[in-house]
């Protein structure tokens, strides 16, 4: 019995979607050609048949460029559909190609005419290299126009990514204590700390939230703040003063004050940084606390516009405590003004010129 495929065939449009692709994005290059198989009299041949195709690229010759063997199975009409491939994107330039099928060594004539359709043929004739950043409007390509799997490591030429074109993840890290005693004359009181690790060099964003009391025969002041290494004075500019002064109130009266702290940190490397949440009060009368203090480390990557560090101008961070540059911790912000910096089981030192009681009845003046 003869047997022969009606005409009409048609190549589906997952084929042309293969063959445009396949060059630039390395898309499964494969076709799809679906055809049904019939005796002479036109009665479908349903049971599996070997069919060899020929891809020529001239209508009559012998010559061809492509061939594959495949194991039709036809449904109850004798219609069936066979994946052709892979394919070489090099003969699918432009030119013609003819379809040749073979069963029982028998060709089908005549061959068929492989085609694009009109979106196919429009992307065959953009140039390589001819679509640049310039031709594509800001945020007009999104997740759901590539297809999954589609861009892998082989798709991205080797140095091409800089940290600038991948934005960092924030992170951030949270601590929280119920109370904290803040002993008088000038005593720093280490109120709480946390770490969080950065990824790499960036902003660190500090802020702590508390209610202060104060209570006594003369009010006083409570002074807060905030640091990566742990201090026995306080930079002047960086701090939060809550109270009021030398007023003098009933002992039985205590007040309340809403203290918040910020202090932001450029951090030179990716590291782990330990934030410090310090407290003192000056005057040695009655008590002072803080409570429900609240702390968060919000690391940022990088900034969008000026960020200074209190009256200072920003450059490269500097440590001037040798302590300090072995703790990975101890990083300050850039520009800010070189100052000693202690660990807290070290007494500040005196200048030739300034005794250590001198320098310890300014710190309370300043209170």
């Amino acid at each position: 019995m003869d047997k022969k495929i009606v005409k009409g065939i048609i190549l589906t449009v997952a084929f042309v979607l293969a063959i445009t692709l396949s060059a630039a994005a390395q898309a499964p290059n494969t076709m799809l050609y679906q055809g049904r198989l019939t005796d002479d009299i036109g009665d479908p041949i349903t049971s599996s048949t070997s069919v060899t195709f020929y891809i020529h690229e001239s209508e009559v010759t012998a010559i061809y460029v492509d061939s594959f063997i495949r194991t039709v199975i036809p449904d109850d009409n004798g219609v069936f559909t066979v994946e052709l491939g892979p394919l070489s994107a090099a003969d699918f330039d432009g030119d013609k190609l003819w379809l040749e099928i073979r069963i029982g060594g028998v060709e089908l004539t005549p061959r068929q005419l492989i085609t694009s359709v009109p979106y196919a043929f429009s992307a065959s004739n953009i140039g390589n290299n001819s679509v640049d950043s310039l031709k594509i409007i800001n945020f007009s390509i999104k997740g759901e126009d590539i297809a999954n799997n589609t861009i892998t490591g082989t798709k991205i030429q080797n140095n091409s990514l800089t940290q600038y074109d991948i934005a960092d993840e924030p992170g951030l890290a949270r601590t929280y204590t119920s109370s904290k005693f803040i002993s008088p004359d000038s005593n720093i009181v280490f109120v709480d700390s946390l770490t969080i690790t950065v990824p790499a060099a960036g902003y660190l964003l500090v802020q702590s939230n508390s209610y202060a009391s104060i209570n006594g025969t003369i009010i006083g002041n409570i002074r807060i703040a905030i640091d990566t290494v742990k201090r026995t004075s306080f930079y002047t500019t960086e701090m939060v003063v809550v109270g009021s002064s030398g007023e003098a109130i009933s002992p039985a009266e205590t007040r309340w004050y809403s203290a918040t702290v910020t202090r932001c940190f450029y951090i030179s490397s990716g590291r782990a940084v330990n934030v410090y949440l310090t407290a003192d009060r000056g005057i040695d009368d009655g008590s002072g606390y803080l409570y429900y203090n609240k702390m968060y480390a919000l690391y940022i990557p990088k900034s969008y516009g000026t960020v200074s560090f209190g009256s200072a101008t920003p450059g490269t961070p500097v440590n001037t405590d040798a302590q300090a540059l072995t703790d990975p911790g101890a990083v300050t912000a850039p520009g800010e003004s070189p100052q000693q910096q202690y660990i807290i089981d070290l007494k500040p030192q005196a200048t030739d010129s300034e005794t250590e009681a001198d320098q310890t009845a300014k710190e309370n003046q300043e209170q």
